[in-house]
């Protein structure tokens, strides 16, 4: 669909309203998994309450936006071309409003931000484990939406919402497991807590760029050489417009053999 049908689209400003309320509902009621009047984190039964309200949202607004619910997954699909570069900007914006909204409206619940996340190792190490858990992410998605596959991955809702829970049990005590730009900033901006809040983009967004390469043009069902060849046009340009340029000037040559041959038949039927 063109840019200019995309905005006068009536479903394509209902699916980033969906995405905006899957976000702030996640916010919510994700991060309010978190509280815990001990200042102990509950790592269970946050991995529980992330991985069931993912879950649940999926399920619900996937018919209508696809359930992306994170700019890292809606980048991911954008990079296996199942995204138009239009929705996924759009999409980012809808999520990270989503999320600033939803964290606001928890603050006015419980009287203060809930689910900030930061990372209790260094920089370079959180930034690695918001990759490799975001990697995980969109790799799941990507394979079980991969329309070509030739079997039935399953409630796809709920093995995302797996997934959730899987990555959280791993990371939500290293870094708060937030695989999620939109999740990490609403509630760093609500709190005005930045500490080491670039890994949850750059992490994030860069884990789930590699997923989409790697699942694209490696694992999916209709991967193959040619298509990754296809993906580099210039390099592939490169390689062949010398041998086009090299069978021109060998046909050319053997055009003008034929010709002397015929000139020295002529000139031998006349002696």
């Amino acid at each position: 669909m063109k840019a200019g049908q995309m905005l006068k689209s009536r479903h394509f400003w209902k699916s980033i309203l969906a995405e905006f309320l899957a976000v702030l509902l996640l916010i919510v009621i994700g991060c309010s998994s978190c509280k815990d009047e001990y200042l102990k984190p509950n790592t269970v039964r946050i991995s529980l309450g992330f991985g069931f309200t993912i879950a649940i949202l999926v399920g619900a607004i996937s018919h209508i936006s696809g359930g992306h619910l994170n700019p890292a997954v809606s980048l991911g699909l954008f990079i296996a071309r199942r995204c138009e570069f239009l929705r996924f900007i759009f999409y980012s914006i809808a999520q990270v409003a989503g999320a600033i909204v939803g964290a606001a409206i928890l603050k006015g619940i419980h009287g203060k931000v809930i689910g900030t996340t930061e990372p209790s190792v260094s920089s370079a190490q959180g930034f690695a484990v918001e990759l490799i858990i975001t990697f995980v992410l969109v790799f799941v998605v990507l394979a079980c939406t991969d329309s070509k596959r030739s079997d039935s991955p399953g409630p796809v809702p709920l093995i995302v919402g797996l997934t959730i829970i899987s990555c959280h049990l791993f990371a939500v005590d290293v870094t708060g497991a937030a695989m999620n730009p939109a999740r990490a900033i609403g509630p760093a901006l609500i709190a005005s807590k930045w500490g080491g809040h670039w890994i949850y983009w750059a992490g994030s967004l860069l884990g789930g760029v590699l997923s989409a390469i790697m699942y694209e043009y490696i694992f999916a069902s209709d991967s193959s050489v040619q298509k990754l060849r296809a993906a580099i046009p210039l390099k592939k340009k490169a390689a062949i417009e010398p041998k086009e340029s090299d069978e021109k000037s060998k046909e050319g040559n053997n055009e003008n053999l034929e010709e002397n041959k015929v000139e020295l038949q002529a000139v031998n039927i006349e002696e």
